[in-house]
């Protein structure tokens, strides 16, 4: 009886582990102007350079985006700028590109993963520019 406790006990800590790597944390204001989701750094050829993290933007009234990614005990604040949205996003996810320069100067991407019915979706979408501006 004891046997059966303890794997019962282990398949339920196995259990809230894979649901605590499924979930993705996300929260939005009212206007859709700060929210919290996924973000990944990814290099000027789209290689990707970090593991997706836990990141907050505000979207600024000019339509650029503050980005606070949080690294251990410090904040790296960093502007970016809309670049495309992903044409096939995961299933029920709608992932964003964006441009900017990363901590060294360099230009860079990073890819923000929300989930699809998001209110910051609805305000993201306009900020992404035709190919042809690009």
């Amino acid at each position: 009886m004891d046997v059966i406790w303890i794997l019962l006990s282990i398949a339920v800590l196995g259990g809230l582990a894979w649901l605590g790597y499924m979930v993705e944390p996300h929260w939005v204001a009212k206007n859709g102007q700060r929210f919290l989701c996924n973000a990944q750094l990814l290099d000027e050829r789209g290689a990707v350079l970090t593991r997706w993290r836990e990141t907050r933007i505000a979207v600024m009234p000019t339509g650029e985006l503050l980005v606070d990614q949080k690294k251990l005990m410090r904040h790296r604040m960093s502007t970016w700028h809309m670049a495309a949205e992903a044409p096939d996003p995961p299933r029920n996810r709608t992932v964003f590109l964006l441009r900017g320069r990363d901590q060294f100067d360099r230009a860079a991407m990073m890819a923000i993963r929300l989930p699809a019915k998001s209110r910051a979706v609805a305000m993201l979408r306009p900020l992404v520019k035709p190919a042809a501006d690009r």
